[in-house]
């Protein structure tokens, strides 16, 4: 008769602490929004991205407000994650990734593009490729997008 009475209180001693720690659960979390979230809740979209992502979400907006929906557009990016954010936030914009300045000579060839990007960054979580020193010797940018706090981040849009 006895195990029945210590099983019965041990399941009640375990609802209970379920639930404390529920009851923890929540506090921490409304202390969250208090102490980390307050500097996030009056920014608009774009300012959130660019507190993410860095200078390259500036410079994705860049390119979009000066390039057309419909253009096709090869891009010398640093890395990957440079390249598939662009590639998100650029649609319907036809992104092609280009990993080496090698690439351009073909690019310039096939007249397939409307446009050529590069995004120099000295930025060691997205320069995979070593960006900095990449540039086009035949043809003068169409569009220059500078980095005001950092003069080694630059961005360059070239018109075909």
């Amino acid at each position: 008769m006895k195990a029945p009475n210590i099983i019965n209180k041990l399941f009640i001693i375990s609802l209970v602490l379920t639930f404390v720690f529920s009851i923890l659960r929540v506090g921490y979390n409304y202390s969250k929004i208090i102490t980390e979230e307050i500097n996030w809740i009056n920014l608009d979209d774009d300012q959130k991205r660019t507190k993410t992502f860095g200078d390259i979400y500036s410079f994705i907006k860049f390119v979009e407000s000066n390039t057309e929906e419909k253009s096709e557009i090869a891009f010398l990016a640093p890395g990957g994650k440079t390249f598939y954010l662009a590639r998100y936030y650029l649609y319907p914009r036809k992104i092609t990734y280009l990993k080496s300045q090698k690439n351009i000579d073909d690019v310039m060839n096939s007249h397939n593009y409307d446009y050529i990007i590069i995004y120099k960054t000295n930025d060691s979580n997205l320069n995979e490729n070593n960006s900095l020193f990449w540039k086009i010797e035949n043809i003068k940018p169409f569009r220059e997008y500078f980095v005001p706090t950092d003069k080694q981040t630059e961005g360059l849009i070239y018109k075909l």
